[in-house]
């Protein structure tokens, strides 16, 4: 493996392990904003998801942590392009599912 390949894979592992709980708790800070709807229509909580959604996104608490993450699964995927052969990142691919 060369030098480029393992200080791609300690990059990734990094980013997808400092985000995980970074962004539990930015989701827990605003999570209590929104109400949860007292009927049962689907309409009440198709909004209910909708407005929560939304208020994670406005949360840079959660924001950054999850751009951070989702670009850790880009630049995995990018490493898994461009390795040819290499078995560890097939292996490392394999052993997080």
């Amino acid at each position: 493996m060369d030098t480029y390949s393992l200080f791609s894979l300690i990059a990734v592992g990094a980013l997808w392990g400092c985000t995980n709980s970074l962004i539990k708790k930015g989701s827990e800070d605003k999570q209590s904003e929104v109400d949860t709807p007292s009927n049962k229509s689907p309409k009440a909580w198709i909004l209910y998801v909708v407005k929560s959604v939304v208020n994670l996104f406005r949360n840079w608490k959660f924001l950054l942590p999850f751009a951070l993450n989702q670009s850790g699964s880009l630049l995995y995927y990018v490493l898994l392009g461009s390795s040819g052969k290499y078995p560890e990142i097939h292996f490392a691919r394999h052993s997080l599912h």
